[in-house]
């Protein structure tokens, strides 16, 4: 019976080892946000989701407390955006800020322009108790 006991925790402790192993959490002040709700962060946030999208295995994208200001985010395959409680993801009212995406069917012309983008992306979450702001 003792065997067995060592031989289940060990099981579980790998398990855990393994899997806590698998998922990387990359923070978006790491690559220069600012959560001052005036700051343009669409680059930095880029950046941490083109980072996030490298790593081979599924992992997880930071936003801290603050108020961070960006343009249009495409969030890739295998990637949880995590919004920290008293975060806030905030579309900009700066139109050169976001990226045109071509659409079938539009009516504001040969593209749309989206804040937040999941396209051909499987395994992506929007999670946490922060908040999206998409703008009026």
């Amino acid at each position: 019976m003792r065997i067995f006991l060592f031989v289940s925790y060990i099981i579980v402790v790998v398990s855990h080892l393994i899997t806590a192993q698998q998922i990387v959490v990359f923070n978006i002040l790491d690559d220069g946000a600012i959560g001052d709700g005036t700051t343009d962060n669409t680059q930095s946030i880029r950046h941490t989701l083109i980072r996030a999208a490298d790593y081979s295995l599924p992992s997880i994208v930071l936003v801290p407390t603050g108020d961070f200001l960006t343009g249009s985010l495409q969030i890739p395959s295998n990637v949880s955006l995590h919004l920290a409680s008293n975060a806030i993801l905030r579309a900009s009212d700066n139109a050169s800020l976001y990226s045109c995406v071509p659409s079938i069917t539009t009516d504001t012309g040969p593209c749309d322009y989206p804040f937040l983008l999941v396209d051909h992306a499987h395994n992506v979450y929007l999670e946490g108790e922060g908040r999206i702001d998409g703008g009026a």
